[in-house]
């Protein structure tokens, strides 16, 4: 399962709706969460939805900064039922150096890319608890 959404206070939603199509045509089920999805509700959010990824996307600057204390929330779910997270979207790829401080995995520059990645990541997740 792969949960899709827009980073908190973003609104720009077109790309992870696309991207959640993609998915979905390629036969993974992806749960889409919206925009603006607030990393405070995660801790709780996450043990009922139960991704094995969760993909957060970020079109301006100040989304993408809100994203950094992601990890925090993260912790706050048990170990088994914590998600890998990853991250992509116009603001990482204009400005490059917010990858290095964000945690998680980088997408790519393009929805190739991220499609290529999340797949991976996924076959990763598969091969771990045998599920799909």
């Amino acid at each position: 399962l792969i949960a899709i959404g827009c980073a908190p206070t973003d609104l720009h939603e077109m790309g992870i709706l696309l991207l959640s199509i993609f998915l979905r045509r390629r036969g993974w089920h992806a749960v889409y969460l919206g925009q603006a999805v607030p990393l405070e509700d995660l801790p709780m959010s996450l043990p009922e939805i139960k991704p094995d990824l969760l993909v957060l996307a970020a079109t301006v600057i100040d989304s993408a900064q809100l994203l950094k204390p992601i990890q925090s929330f993260l912790d706050q779910v048990a170990p088994d039922l914590r998600p890998t997270f990853a991250y992509g979207g116009p603001a990482f790829n204009q400005h490059p150096e917010l990858r290095a401080e964000m945690p998680g995995v980088f997408l790519g520059e393009t929805v190739q890319s991220g499609m290529a990645t999340i797949e991976q990541l996924m076959q990763e997740a598969v091969k771990a608890t045998g599920r799909r």
